[in-house]
């Protein structure tokens, strides 16, 4: 009897886990774009986002945003938690924690896109709400642009598997460089003053031994 309890347990969990990703499947899709014309080191423009429906449960905590070049390859990926939404005319306004996500160094020019997936706890199954597209373009870019941009590095390690892929953020060219650039300058101040303290201990020794 215990056990015919607990297979039955285990097999509500299965069907309602399989009606939520049924509805994660069918969940609200938009598509917005922008007119303004981007370039290397342009903030992308997902600060507020609308949801046209109603969201199933309750509002999203977290959310996943994928950034695509116009050929189609993910350039980089980010999860990132809700700050704070409202409603608006019978829309949902959500804000995001990381707002400050750039285009990256030397992009490529054409339409670009970033996909935004919503989720939302609903009992012990994570559940998709809503998702949607921002389409923009990307110009040209100047080398004072590609210098600030960040660098965006995404490895597949193994291209069958999930969740395995390392994704970096790096900063941008100029602030590399003075990462290195300062604790060099710090290292050769310091060669410089021992080896200054060095040769005037020396002097001062010569110039003693020839009062003697």
């Amino acid at each position: 009897m215990v056990k015919k309890s607990i297979f039955s347990f285990f097999l509500f969990l299965v069907l309602f886990s399989s009606s939520l990703t049924v509805s994660a499947i069918n969940a609200n899709f938009t598509t917005e774009s922008s007119n303004i014309i981007f370039s290397a080191n342009s903030e992308l423009p997902i600060e507020g986002t609308y949801i046209a429906d109603k969201l199933p449960g309750k509002y999203p905590e977290r959310c996943r945003i994928i950034i695509k070049n116009p050929v189609n390859e993910r350039v980089y990926m980010i999860d990132s938690k809700t700050d704070y939404w409202q409603e608006s005319n019978g829309k949902y306004i959500i804000h995001l924690e990381d707002k400050g996500l750039r285009i990256p160094v030397n992009p490529m020019m054409g339409n670009w896109k970033v996909e935004i997936t919503w989720y939302s706890n609903v009992w012990i199954v994570e559940n998709i709400c809503a998702k949607i597209n921002y389409k923009f373009n990307v110009g040209e870019s100047d080398i004072f642009s590609n210098l600030q941009a960040p660098i965006y590095l995404w490895i597949d390690l193994v291209p069958a598997m999930q969740n395995d892929d390392i994704i970096v953020a790096l900063p941008g060219i100029i602030y590399l460089s003075l990462i290195v650039l300062i604790p060099a300058v710090f290292v050769f101040i310091i060669w410089y003053t021992k080896t200054s303290i060095k040769i005037g201990k020396k002097v001062y020794k010569i110039g003693s031994d020839k009062n003697v």
